[in-house]
């Protein structure tokens, strides 16, 4: 009888791999409120992700509240998956607290953080339904480390033949169609969707390296929250720019030069900026999340900062 090799298919890590640790940390103070994560965590996950730490989150009450803090080099892109779609379905928020790192599969799970709001915030309910639903709850600290990669293909050493690479080589595909089903094609609501771009970043990165979200531009660009930052007490002209810039973000400019175009022509009277292209922000203070607010909408200190600068400089 022949025997196959072993095939798999993982995020960055040898095998074998050892599950990691769900505990309880306590409770938030409750608000529901408003969508933005509580600081700290209700729940702290460490280690390698490994099958069965599905069964671990699903322990875990459906409470809008609930809080994973995150700190783990990456496993198992299956378990990964199952856990993401998992927290996203169900409405767990994530969080990388300071100094702690997220990688690979781990990534997977911090990025599918996910709140269901069943009450707007303000205004009138017809007019503000857009609020209703899943968003987005993921939050890191300026100085965590939040990295993606492809994933690895493992082949017994020694079998290298054409039939046996073949093999795992349609492992791959299968796992990464199976990503795609599962968090970018289905789910509760488009605005949780794992994007696309992020998707491709993570492919085309090798499982050697590492495609981090350490920018202003990469976190606005792919909707992570970070915080807390230095926070612009008193913008000038060019912060109040990047701010008005960053606000409208890629949904308006899809390059680089377009960007920057935006800023370079735009123009500042008191704090409203009129940007090259027409479109304009007027900011005030009295944000509930922070002390700047663009309208009625609390606009969150990392737009105030230029595209290029490095998360870690943001710390308070």
């Amino acid at each position: 009888m022949r025997l196959f090799p072993l095939l798999a298919i993982c995020l960055f890590l040898p095998l074998p791999l050892f599950s990691g640790t769900l505990s309880a940390v306590g409770p938030l103070p409750y608000d529901d409120r408003h969508p933005s994560p509580r600081p700290g965590c209700t729940h702290r996950f460490d280690g390698q992700v490994a099958k069965g730490d599905l069964d671990a989150f699903k322990a875990l009450p459906t409470d809008p509240q609930v809080v994973v803090c995150l700190d783990s080099p990456g496993g198992s892109f299956l378990e990964g998956i199952a856990i993401g779609e998992y927290i996203r379905q169900v409405g767990i928020g994530t969080r990388l607290e300071a100094g702690t790192t997220c990688e690979s599969a781990c990534s997977i799970i911090f990025m599918s953080g996910t709140y269901i709001a069943d009450e707007v915030e303000f205004g009138n309910p017809d007019d503000e339904s857009w609020q209703l639903g899943h968003h987005p709850w993921r939050t890191m600290h300026p100085t965590a480390r939040l990295g993606l990669h492809a994933p690895r293909l493992e082949v017994t050493k020694g079998q290298y033949d054409e039939a046996n690479v073949t093999r795992a080589y349609d492992v791959a595909l299968q796992t990464l169609a199976e990503f795609s089903r599962r968090l970018m094609s289905s789910g509760p609501s488009y605005a949780v969707y794992f994007d696309p771009d992020l998707f491709s970043a993570m492919i085309a990165t090798p499982h050697g390296s590492m495609f981090y979200i350490d920018t202003v531009k990469r976190a606005i660009r792919f909707k992570v929250e970070v915080g807390p930052v230095r926070s612009p007490v008193s913008p000038d002209e060019a912060a109040l720019k990047y701010a008005c810039a960053n606000f409208y973000g890629w949904n308006e400019f899809r390059t680089q030069e377009a960007y920057e175009a935006e800023i370079a022509g735009a123009h500042v009277d008191g704090t409203k900026v009129t940007l090259a292209g027409g479109l304009n922000c007027t900011f005030e203070k009295g944000g509930k999340e922070t002390i700047w607010q663009y309208h009625i909408y609390d606009f969150a200190d990392l737009n105030f900062y230029a595209h290029d600068m490095p998360l870690s400089d943001l710390a308070p």
